[in-house]
């Protein structure tokens, strides 16, 4: 998984397990309005966590099957955004329809240094109710292939509490039934009505996870201030087989079935935009280990996709800028 900004199509290196079955992944999140702004004008994109992620895991990993569990509105922009997903590769097949809500929005704004500020409108969004939208779908029979289930902490935020607790049971049926279950906790504080109630949900999550993607920001605001040392040894408690932990420019921490270890992350030429670094790597992580590459190489793979997605403006980079396995 060769990532270049320079050379759009280098030749692939050889996958270490070329005969791996394909991936089949379902991801459950919300799809966004994008306005980015440069100066006084404003671009608009689609976007939103994990979504990114399933973009980038499908470009990365063409054959893979990337369903999406989500909901839109019946109005125009949200015909474009399902036509946007399904040009992306992305199965909108367990994207519901609401007939009287709407997509939501976020205005996105970043500095010199390439942080971002970001503003929502996402009260009238039709993914909050997509639980509820499914009705009696049989998800767990429709994605009976599925090996993958992919969600964060804003997924779980946007939802009410019946939302929460069918995800949590598909979740389990889904555990149960011995696929691999990958959490990010992505918190974001604003989005939760308290902090105990975040804290409560997003660790239901880590008894559940089998893959758990987070970062040290992420746990000290969580859990409140502590050492890196003391995060990881305190979510190494948990029944989750490996834990990636990240920690912006500094060290990556990693924890695979009882194994520690740090690398450091490929540093990125410039910084522009921070948006969807996050995502981005989740995306190349779990796509390398797919392969079959190890703990190791997998993290650093992630690392040089997510060194190339800040280095360009927006959540999504164009395709050419990005080269697959």
């Amino acid at each position: 998984m060769t990532l270049s900004q320079s050379d759009p199509k280098p030749k692939p290196e050889p996958n270490p397990q070329s005969d791996a079955k394909s991936l089949n992944i379902l991801c459950a999140g919300e799809c966004m309005v994008e306005l980015r702004s440069e100066g006084d004008v404003y671009h608009r994109g689609f976007a939103g966590d994990v979504i990114n992620f399933g973009i980038y895991l499908k470009r990365l990993v063409p054959d893979a099957t990337v369903n999406l569990l989500s909901a839109i509105g019946s109005d125009s922009l949200s015909h474009e955004m399902r036509a946007f997903l399904e040009q992306e590769g992305i199965n909108t097949e367990l994207v519901f329809t609401s007939p009287d809500k709407t997509v939501g929005l976020y205005m996105v704004h970043t500095d010199a240094a390439g942080e971002r500020t970001f503003s929502y409108w996402r009260s009238d969004s039709a993914a909050r109710h997509m639980l509820a939208l499914s009705k009696n779908t049989p998800l767990d029979e429709m994605t009976g292939n599925t090996d993958y289930f992919y969600f964060s902490g804003i997924t779980l935020a946007i939802l009410d509490q019946p939302g929460r607790e069918q995800l949590f049971a598909l979740t389990e049926q889904y555990r149960r039934l011995g696929k691999t279950i990958i959490f990010d906790p992505n918190f974001r504080a604003r989005l939760w009505p308290s902090h105990e109630q975040a804290l409560a949900q997003i660790e239901r999550c880590y008894g559940l996870c089998n893959i758990l993607l987070s970062s040290v920001e992420d746990e000290q605001l969580l859990w409140g201030s502590s050492t890196k040392e003391n995060t990881m040894k305190r979510l190494a408690n948990y029944p989750i087989d490996e834990i990636i932990l990240t920690n912006g420019p500094a060290e990556i921490s990693a924890y695979d079935r009882g194994r520690q270890f740090q690398i450091q992350p490929i540093k990125a030429g410039k910084v522009v935009d921070t948006t969807s670094a996050g995502d981005a790597f989740n995306a190349g992580y779990i796509g390398a280990r797919h392969a079959g590459y190890s703990t190791e190489e997998s993290i650093e793979k992630a690392s040089g996709l997510a060194s190339v997605v800040i280095g360009l403006p927006g959540a999504i980079i164009p395709t050419s800028r990005m080269s697959g396995p």
